[in-house]
C-alpha cells in the first residue's frame, strides 16, 4: 500500500514556471527566498528532481551563504531542522493515571484480539525504518516511495520488516515496556497504531524527525538521536499554530496519546479511555476490559 497523497504537495503548490523564473532572475529577492524555503520545508514531494530544482532556485536567493555542493536532502534537512527546533513548546496538563493505564490496556487487548494492521502496517513500517535514517536521507525520500524500497540495501530496514511482520508479537512489545516511565519509540508507535486503527474517521498523522515539518493536520511526532538539537523526543505538533505540545509527567507515552485523542476531538475513543458510563455502546469498548 502506498502512502496517502497529502492535500498539498510541492508539485501542486509551486508552479514550474515560478521555479524557472527564480532560478534565472537576479539574486537577492528576499520574498522569493522565503516562499521557496517555506515550500521546501513544509510540503511533501513526489519527484526528487523537481525538489532539487526548487532547492537550486532557493540557494540563488537565500541571504546566507549556501553550499551548492551539498545534496538536496542535506539542504532540505537543514531547513526542516531549523523549523522544528524553533517551534514554540507548550506543556500539556497532567493526565489521570487511570486513563493512562486504560490506554495501555486498550492497546494491549487490541493487539492480542483485533489488530490486523491492514490499514496501518505500512505506516508502522515506514515510521520504524525512518527512525534508523540520517535526516539528510529521510528528507530526500518522496512521499510516493516507501522507505524500505528507497533503502533496500539498508540492513536495519530488512531487520525491522522481519521483526514487525514475523518475529515479535505487538502485544508482547507493548507489555515489555513499563508504561509509567517508558519513552520507547516502539512503545509509542504501537500505542499510536492501535488507537489509530480504532479511530472514528481520519486519525492524526504520525511523523519522525524532520518529516514533522510536513504535517498538514495534528501530528504525533517522534524525534530520535538522528535529529540533532531536537527540543524533545516526542510530542504533538499542531501545524495550524506551529506549537509543539509536550508532556512532562509520569506515563509520558499514554499521556501524549490521551491528549492526541482529546485534541483531535475523537469523542468515542475518549469516552472509552475515560471509562464513561455510555462508552460500553461503542464496539471498541471491549478492549478496555482488563484481561
Amino acid at each position: 500500500m502506498m502512502c496517502i497523497e497529502p492535500e498539498r504537495t510541492l508539485e501542486s503548490e509551486v508552479p514550474p514556471e515560478f521555479v524557472e523564473w527564480a532560478a534565472y532572475t537576479r539574486p537577492g529577492g528576499r520574498r522569493t527566498a522565503e516562499v521557496l524555503e517555506e515550500a521546501i520545508c513544509r510540503l511533501r514531494f513526489e519527484n526528487l528532481d523537481f525538489l532539487t530544482d526548487v532547492v537550486t532556485a532557493w540557494r540563488r536567493h537565500a541571504d546566507q551563504g549556501c553550499d551548492g555542493t551539498e545534496t538536496t536532502g542535506k539542504t532540505r534537512a537543514k531547513i526542516q531542522r531549523a523549523f522544528v527546533t524553533s517551534l514554540q513548546l507548550s506543556t500539556l496538563p497532567t493526565v489521570p493515571a487511570a486513563f493512562c493505564k486504560r490506554i495501555v490496556t486498550i492497546a494491549t487487548n487490541y493487539a492480542k484480539q483485533g489488530m490486523s494492521m491492514k490499514a496501518t502496517k505500512d505506516t508502522l513500517l515506514y515510521r520504524y525504518i525512518e527512525r534508523t535514517l540520517q535526516i539528510s536521507d529521510l528528507a530526500a525520500i518522496p512521499y510516493t516511495a516507501a522507505p524500505y524500497e528507497a533503502n533496500s540495501s539498508n540492513p536495519a530496514a530488512e531487520r525491522i520488516i522481519k521483526e514487525i511482520t514475523t518475529d515479535r508479537d505487538a502485544a508482547d512489545i507493548i507489555s515489555s515496556c513499563e508504561p509509567s516511565t517508558s519513552q520507547s519509540e516502539a512503545f509509542a508507535l504501537l500505542l499510536y497504531t492501535a488507537l489509530s486503527e480504532m479511530w472514528n474517521g481520519e486519525a492524526p498523522e504520525c511523523h519522525v524527525n524532520t518529516n514533522v515539518a510536513t504535517a498538514q493536520r495534528l501530528c504525533f511526532c517522534i524525534f530520535t538521536e538522528m535529529m540533532e538539537d531536537a527540543p524533545i523526543n516526542m510530542g504533538l505538533f499542531d501545524p495550524d499554530t506551529n506549537i509543539l505540545h509536550v508532556v512532562d509527567d509520569i506515563f509520558p507515552v499514554p499521556s501524549l496519546i490521551y491528549h492526541m485523542v482529546q485534541m483531535a476531538g475523537e469523542d468515542q475513543l475518549l469516552s472509552i479511555i475515560e471509562g464513561r458510563p455510555d462508552s460500553a455502546r461503542y464496539a471498541a469498548a471491549r478492549y478496555a476490559i482488563e484481561s
